[in-house]
Protein backbone atom coordinates (compact mmCIF):
# COMPACT_ATOMS: atom_id res chain seq x y z
CA UNK A 1 0.00 0.00 0.00
CA UNK A 2 0.95 3.72 -0.87
CA UNK A 3 0.46 6.38 1.00
CA UNK A 4 0.46 10.05 -0.32
CA UNK A 5 1.85 12.97 1.56
CA UNK A 6 2.00 16.45 0.98
CA UNK A 7 2.14 20.03 1.55
CA UNK A 8 -0.67 22.16 2.49
CA UNK A 9 -0.20 24.55 -0.20
CA UNK A 10 -1.54 21.97 -2.11
CA UNK A 11 -4.78 23.38 -1.13
CA UNK A 12 -6.78 20.22 -0.36
CA UNK A 13 -9.82 19.75 1.11
CA UNK A 14 -10.89 17.34 4.02
CA UNK A 15 -12.50 15.57 1.11
CA UNK A 16 -9.78 15.48 -1.33
CA UNK A 17 -6.96 14.39 1.34
CA UNK A 18 -9.52 11.32 2.10
CA UNK A 19 -10.50 10.59 -1.25
CA UNK A 20 -6.51 10.56 -2.36
CA UNK A 21 -5.49 8.88 0.80
CA UNK A 22 -3.10 11.87 1.61
CA UNK A 23 -1.63 13.34 4.35
CA UNK A 24 -1.33 16.89 4.84
CA UNK A 25 2.06 18.51 6.49
CA UNK A 26 1.22 22.28 7.38
CA UNK A 27 3.41 25.63 6.78
CA UNK A 28 3.53 27.84 9.14
CA UNK A 29 3.12 31.59 9.14
CA UNK A 30 3.31 34.54 11.93
CA UNK A 31 2.01 37.74 12.43
CA UNK A 32 5.29 38.32 15.04
CA UNK A 33 3.03 37.65 17.87
CA UNK A 34 1.34 34.57 17.35
CA UNK A 35 2.28 31.48 14.99
CA UNK A 36 -0.51 29.77 12.99
CA UNK A 37 -0.40 26.31 10.82
CA UNK A 38 -2.25 26.48 7.70
CA UNK A 39 -4.96 24.26 7.25
CA UNK A 40 -7.01 22.76 4.69
CA UNK A 41 -8.53 25.40 1.69
CA UNK A 42 -11.36 27.34 3.14
CA UNK A 43 -10.72 26.28 6.65
CA UNK A 44 -8.36 29.32 7.38
CA UNK A 45 -10.61 31.62 9.16
CA UNK A 46 -10.33 35.46 7.91
CA UNK A 47 -6.58 35.37 7.11
CA UNK A 48 -6.77 37.99 4.37
CA UNK A 49 -7.96 40.74 7.08
CA UNK A 50 -5.04 39.46 9.21
CA UNK A 51 -2.32 39.68 5.91
CA UNK A 52 -3.75 43.05 4.83
CA UNK A 53 -3.51 44.49 8.51
CA UNK A 54 0.05 43.11 9.53
CA UNK A 55 3.43 42.02 8.30
CA UNK A 56 2.93 38.34 8.01
CA UNK A 57 5.82 36.18 7.14
CA UNK A 58 5.94 32.24 6.20
CA UNK A 59 7.91 29.07 7.91
CA UNK A 60 8.98 26.44 5.70
CA UNK A 61 7.00 23.12 6.87
CA UNK A 62 10.16 20.99 9.40
CA UNK A 63 12.42 17.99 9.26
CA UNK A 64 10.43 17.02 12.09
CA UNK A 65 6.76 17.67 10.69
CA UNK A 66 7.87 15.39 7.71
CA UNK A 67 9.41 12.97 9.95
CA UNK A 68 6.37 12.49 12.16
CA UNK A 69 3.93 12.09 9.13
CA UNK A 70 6.49 9.69 7.17
CA UNK A 71 6.95 7.59 10.68
CA UNK A 72 3.23 7.20 11.57
CA UNK A 73 2.37 6.19 7.70
CA UNK A 74 5.35 3.87 7.53
CA UNK A 75 4.20 2.07 11.59
CA UNK A 76 0.83 1.37 9.84
CA UNK A 77 2.81 -0.34 6.84
CA UNK A 78 2.55 2.02 3.97
CA UNK A 79 5.33 2.89 1.80
CA UNK A 80 5.16 6.76 1.12
CA UNK A 81 5.42 8.77 -2.07
CA UNK A 82 5.62 12.57 -0.92
CA UNK A 83 5.04 15.12 -3.59
CA UNK A 84 5.36 18.63 -2.60
CA UNK A 85 5.52 22.17 -3.65
CA UNK A 86 8.20 23.53 -6.05
CA UNK A 87 12.01 23.71 -4.29
CA UNK A 88 12.51 27.13 -6.16
CA UNK A 89 9.27 28.15 -4.29
CA UNK A 90 9.76 26.72 -0.98
CA UNK A 91 12.45 24.81 1.66
CA UNK A 92 9.48 22.04 2.04
CA UNK A 93 11.14 19.64 -0.43
CA UNK A 94 14.77 20.27 1.36
CA UNK A 95 13.05 19.34 4.94
CA UNK A 96 10.67 16.17 2.77
CA UNK A 97 14.57 14.60 1.51
CA UNK A 98 16.21 15.44 4.99
CA UNK A 99 13.13 13.70 6.79
CA UNK A 100 13.54 10.48 4.26
CA UNK A 101 16.80 10.16 4.40
CA UNK A 102 17.05 10.07 8.29
CA UNK A 103 14.14 7.42 8.43
CA UNK A 104 15.65 5.43 5.32
CA UNK A 105 19.26 5.24 7.10
CA UNK A 106 17.13 2.66 9.37
CA UNK A 107 17.14 -0.79 7.93
CA UNK A 108 13.34 -1.20 8.26
CA UNK A 109 12.44 1.83 6.33
CA UNK A 110 14.99 1.73 3.72
CA UNK A 111 13.76 2.18 0.06
CA UNK A 112 10.28 2.87 1.77
CA UNK A 113 10.07 6.77 0.75
CA UNK A 114 10.16 8.36 -2.16
CA UNK A 115 10.38 12.61 -2.56
CA UNK A 116 9.68 14.19 -5.63
CA UNK A 117 10.08 17.94 -6.09
CA UNK A 118 5.90 18.52 -7.83
CA UNK A 119 7.58 21.69 -9.68
CA UNK A 120 4.69 23.24 -8.96
CA UNK A 121 1.54 24.30 -6.45
CA UNK A 122 -1.73 25.03 -5.53
CA UNK A 123 -4.37 22.70 -7.74
CA UNK A 124 -1.93 21.43 -10.49
CA UNK A 125 -0.03 20.09 -7.70
CA UNK A 126 -3.19 18.52 -6.67
CA UNK A 127 -4.02 17.31 -10.05
CA UNK A 128 -0.72 15.60 -9.73
CA UNK A 129 -1.62 13.94 -6.21
CA UNK A 130 -4.93 12.54 -8.14
CA UNK A 131 -2.26 11.29 -11.11
CA UNK A 132 -0.19 9.98 -8.23
CA UNK A 133 -3.25 8.08 -6.75
CA UNK A 134 -4.97 6.60 -9.57
CA UNK A 135 -1.34 5.04 -10.83
CA UNK A 136 -0.84 3.67 -7.38
CA UNK A 137 -3.83 1.81 -7.98
CA UNK A 138 -2.48 0.29 -11.08
CA UNK A 139 0.44 -1.20 -8.81
CA UNK A 140 2.97 0.37 -9.70
CA UNK A 141 6.14 0.06 -7.43
CA UNK A 142 7.24 3.29 -5.09
CA UNK A 143 10.07 4.03 -7.70
CA UNK A 144 8.60 3.49 -10.95
CA UNK A 145 5.42 5.73 -9.34
CA UNK A 146 8.32 8.60 -8.15
CA UNK A 147 9.59 8.71 -11.75
CA UNK A 148 5.87 8.48 -13.59
CA UNK A 149 5.29 11.39 -11.45
CA UNK A 150 8.01 13.28 -12.32
CA UNK A 151 7.25 12.81 -15.77
CA UNK A 152 3.32 13.89 -15.33
CA UNK A 153 4.79 17.42 -14.03
CA UNK A 154 4.69 18.58 -17.56
CA UNK A 155 1.16 17.65 -17.97
CA UNK A 156 0.05 19.84 -14.80
CA UNK A 157 0.04 23.78 -15.53
CA UNK A 158 -0.37 26.67 -13.09
CA UNK A 159 -0.82 30.83 -14.21
CA UNK A 160 -2.07 33.79 -12.22
CA UNK A 161 -2.67 37.28 -12.19
CA UNK A 162 -1.96 39.71 -9.52
CA UNK A 163 -3.08 43.61 -8.89
CA UNK A 164 0.60 44.44 -7.42
CA UNK A 165 3.72 42.89 -7.48
CA UNK A 166 4.53 44.46 -3.75
CA UNK A 167 4.10 40.91 -2.31
CA UNK A 168 5.78 38.78 -4.40
CA UNK A 169 8.61 41.48 -4.97
CA UNK A 170 8.75 40.99 -0.81
CA UNK A 171 8.71 37.69 -0.56
CA UNK A 172 11.76 37.05 -2.88
CA UNK A 173 9.99 34.20 -5.40
CA UNK A 174 10.21 36.03 -8.67
CA UNK A 175 12.51 33.90 -10.35
CA UNK A 176 13.57 35.34 -13.72
CA UNK A 177 10.66 37.76 -13.88
CA UNK A 178 11.85 41.30 -13.76
CA UNK A 179 11.99 43.67 -11.18
CA UNK A 180 10.60 46.22 -13.05
CA UNK A 181 7.82 44.17 -14.00
CA UNK A 182 4.84 46.54 -12.89
CA UNK A 183 1.30 47.72 -12.36
CA UNK A 184 0.15 50.96 -13.39
CA UNK A 185 -2.03 51.95 -15.20
CA UNK A 186 -4.22 48.79 -14.39
CA UNK A 187 -1.89 46.59 -15.85
CA UNK A 188 -1.98 43.22 -14.69
CA UNK A 189 1.00 40.85 -14.94
CA UNK A 190 0.14 37.16 -16.13
CA UNK A 191 2.49 34.94 -14.62
CA UNK A 192 3.43 31.04 -14.82
CA UNK A 193 5.22 28.29 -13.50
CA UNK A 194 7.66 26.84 -15.41
CA UNK A 195 9.78 24.40 -14.50
CA UNK A 196 9.09 25.00 -10.89
CA UNK A 197 9.93 29.02 -11.09
CA UNK A 198 7.61 31.84 -11.43
CA UNK A 199 8.05 34.17 -14.63
CA UNK A 200 6.28 37.03 -16.85
CA UNK A 201 3.98 35.55 -19.48
CA UNK A 202 2.63 38.97 -20.77
CA UNK A 203 0.84 41.96 -19.49
CA UNK A 204 -3.04 42.53 -19.58
CA UNK A 205 -4.95 45.97 -19.55
CA UNK A 206 -7.92 45.10 -17.37
CA UNK A 207 -10.15 42.06 -15.43
CA UNK A 208 -12.10 41.23 -18.90
CA UNK A 209 -8.51 41.05 -20.34
CA UNK A 210 -6.66 39.46 -17.26
CA UNK A 211 -8.79 36.75 -16.99
CA UNK A 212 -8.50 36.29 -21.38
CA UNK A 213 -5.17 35.83 -21.21
CA UNK A 214 -5.25 33.52 -18.36
CA UNK A 215 -7.65 31.46 -20.08
CA UNK A 216 -5.37 31.37 -23.54
CA UNK A 217 -2.67 30.09 -21.06
CA UNK A 218 -4.36 26.77 -20.49
CA UNK A 219 -3.56 23.71 -22.61
CA UNK A 220 -5.80 23.06 -25.53
CA UNK A 221 -5.53 19.52 -24.19
CA UNK A 222 -6.52 20.73 -21.07
CA UNK A 223 -8.97 17.60 -19.43
CA UNK A 224 -10.01 19.74 -16.08
CA UNK A 225 -9.59 22.92 -14.67
CA UNK A 226 -9.27 24.56 -11.10
CA UNK A 227 -9.35 28.03 -10.19
CA UNK A 228 -8.41 29.56 -7.19
CA UNK A 229 -9.45 32.51 -4.88
CA UNK A 230 -8.95 34.45 -2.06
CA UNK A 231 -12.03 34.74 0.39
CA UNK A 232 -14.27 35.86 -2.98
CA UNK A 233 -15.11 33.23 -5.78
CA UNK A 234 -17.38 36.17 -6.85
CA UNK A 235 -13.77 38.19 -8.47
CA UNK A 236 -13.42 34.81 -10.55
CA UNK A 237 -17.00 35.54 -12.71
CA UNK A 238 -15.04 36.95 -15.77
CA UNK A 239 -12.25 34.20 -15.49
CA UNK A 240 -14.84 31.41 -15.57
CA UNK A 241 -16.88 33.04 -18.20
CA UNK A 242 -14.14 33.37 -20.54
CA UNK A 243 -13.05 29.45 -19.64
CA UNK A 244 -16.53 28.49 -20.70
CA UNK A 245 -16.73 30.03 -23.87
CA UNK A 246 -13.38 28.19 -24.56
CA UNK A 247 -13.88 25.02 -23.37
CA UNK A 248 -17.62 24.37 -23.16
CA UNK A 249 -17.67 21.01 -21.18
CA UNK A 250 -14.56 20.91 -19.30
CA UNK A 251 -14.81 19.97 -15.64
CA UNK A 252 -14.03 23.12 -13.75
CA UNK A 253 -13.01 22.90 -9.59
CA UNK A 254 -12.95 26.02 -7.30
CA UNK A 255 -10.78 26.02 -4.60
CA UNK A 256 -9.56 28.88 -1.96
CA UNK A 257 -6.02 29.36 -1.67
CA UNK A 258 -4.59 29.81 1.57
CA UNK A 259 -2.88 32.34 3.50
CA UNK A 260 0.99 30.89 2.94
CA UNK A 261 0.99 31.24 -0.79
CA UNK A 262 -1.60 34.74 -0.02
CA UNK A 263 1.46 36.13 2.02
CA UNK A 264 3.97 35.74 -1.10
CA UNK A 265 1.70 36.69 -3.99
CA UNK A 266 -1.13 39.08 -2.52
CA UNK A 267 -4.91 38.13 -1.54
CA UNK A 268 -5.85 40.09 -5.08
CA UNK A 269 -4.68 36.99 -6.77
CA UNK A 270 -6.80 35.16 -9.49
CA UNK A 271 -4.95 31.79 -10.59
CA UNK A 272 -6.40 28.71 -12.69
CA UNK A 273 -4.61 25.12 -12.62
CA UNK A 274 -4.87 22.44 -15.60
CA UNK A 275 -3.95 18.85 -16.14
CA UNK A 276 -3.80 17.85 -19.73
CA UNK A 277 -5.00 14.47 -21.08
Amino acid sequence: MIALVTDSTACLTPEDARRLNAHVVPHTYTDGSHIYAENYSGENGGFRQLLEEKDCSTVQCSISSFQAAFEGLLQRGYDVLCLVISSRLSGAYSSAKAAALSLCSHRRYTGRIQVVDSHTTAGALRFLLGKARSLAAQGLSLEKLARACEEAREKAGLAFSVDTMERLRKSGRLGIVRQSVNTILNRKPILVLQNGAISCHEMARGKANQAAALTEIISSKAKAVTLHYFENSQHLQPLVAAIRLRFSNIPMTFRELGPVLGIHIGTSAVAVSWEEE
